[in-house]
């Protein structure tokens, strides 16, 4: 993969796991706050209130942190850059639109590809993306020793390394998925039962702590996590996704032209940046 590749995916991947450890701290505060203010009512002690105290204050500096920084924005920026990069680099390794073999030049191919990679750039905007020590190419020797080979041996690696990886990614991401929103859903039923169980000893005088609001406070904080994550819409989309590859894989065995080869890759790689594409979206208008 080119240099910009790296460059952008690094980028993502970083600001995917601060995000994440930013919401999973915030969670882990909240929740301390609420069992210190419930510990310090029932034991009457100012002490543990403070830590509660403290614990909220650091969740609005959390906030404004993660605002501030845009991580969320460069997570999602670099994550789409970082696939447009994947998915020119695989038209013009395999001579799909724009880059079809005997249509152009290697010289025209790679002034269009250098050109589409400026178009890229701009369109980043403030996104930090230097490249990774050690990087000396944007069109690697792979990427041209692939477009040089015959189109069986071109559609042989586009078949494994492109739509069979990302097929195998896709399933492997529902799957997990599915398990998680299992999990939560599981979670969210026990944190709901033990609320109304304890509201009830509430009740009737049979506890003094109140553990109904705890438990409802944790039933919430996992209703905000599996809506920051969407466990159960991502194991749908990602599903779909990886059986629409699959499909492709089939279709592309008949395959003996160049031009038709061309418009293959265009329509796979374009059914792979639409799902990029709506899953920035989706995750910018949360």
């Amino acid at each position: 993969m080119p240099a910009l590749f790296d460059a952008a995916d690094r980028a993502s991947i970083n600001s995917r796991t601060m995000f994440f450890g930013i919401v999973r701290a915030q969670v882990v505060l909240l929740l301390t706050g609420v069992i210190s203010g419930t510990v310090a009512t029932a034991t009457e002690t100012e002490q543990i209130a403070i830590v509660g105290v403290v614990a909220f204050i650091a969740v609005a500096a959390l906030r404004v942190y993660s605002r501030l920084s845009s991580v969320e924005a460069t997570w999602y920026d670099a994550r789409m850059a970082a696939e447009s990069v994947k998915s020119l680099s695989w038209r013009y390794g395999v001579g799909g639109e724009p880059f079809p073999i005997g249509t152009l030049s290697d010289k025209e191919a790679d002034a269009l590809f250098s050109a589409r990679l400026w178009e890229l750039l701009s369109d980043l905007g403030n996104l930090r993306t230097p490249p990774n020590r050690g990087a000396h190419y944007q069109i690697t020797p792979a990427m041209r020793d692939l477009r040089q080979a015959g189109l069986v041996a071109r559609k042989a690696a586009y078949e494994q390394d492109r739509v069979g990886d990302q097929a195998s990614w896709y399933a492997d991401r529902a799957r997990h998925n599915e398990r998680q929103s299992r999990f939560w859903d599981a979670m969210f039923v026990l944190s709901s039962a033990v609320a109304i169980m304890f509201g009830l000893l509430q009740a009737f005088g049979a506890v003094g702590v109140n553990v109904l609001g705890v438990a409802g406070f944790v039933a919430a904080l996992i209703t905000m996590w599996t809506g920051v994550r969407r466990y159960d819409r991502q194991a749908r989309a990602y599903g779909i996704t990886a059986h629409e590859l699959l499909a492709m894989a089939s279709i592309m065995q008949p395959i003996d032209d160049e031009e038709e080869w061309a418009g293959f890759v265009d329509s796979a790689e374009a059914a792979v940046s639409e799902e990029h594409t709506g899953w920035r979206v989706s995750r910018a208008r949360a």
